[in-house]
């Protein structure tokens, strides 16, 4: 049998476990509004203009393509959508740490 190619730490000792880092983005109306707690927004968030502030949010397919393009991974969704006004998906994305 040919043996599975393995990573070993500088001692040889043991494989060397892969390191991910996450990045939790928050949809809402098809824009990805907040990536780790930031606003993704081209212009300031402003409460009383929700929608204004909604729209400068990059369009979710764009903001997958561009994470992708960086080495992100979707790797799980969550829809929360409560009433179409309150919708609000999650996604989840990582990328090994080299």
């Amino acid at each position: 049998p040919i043996p599975t190619p393995r990573t070993f730490t500088p001692n040889g000792n043991r494989p060397m476990p892969k390191v991910f880092e996450y990045c939790v983005c928050q949809v809402q109306h098809d824009r990805v509004t907040f990536a780790n707690y930031q606003w993704q927004g081209s212009a300031p968030m402003d409460t009383s203009r929700s929608q204004e502030s909604i729209a400068s949010c990059p369009v979710t397919w764009e903001y997958l393509w561009s994470m992708g393009a960086e080495g992100w991974e979707l790797v799980s969704t969550v829809d929360r959508a409560a009433t179409p006004e309150t919708a609000l998906m999650l996604l989840f994305l990582k990328r090994e740490v080299t």
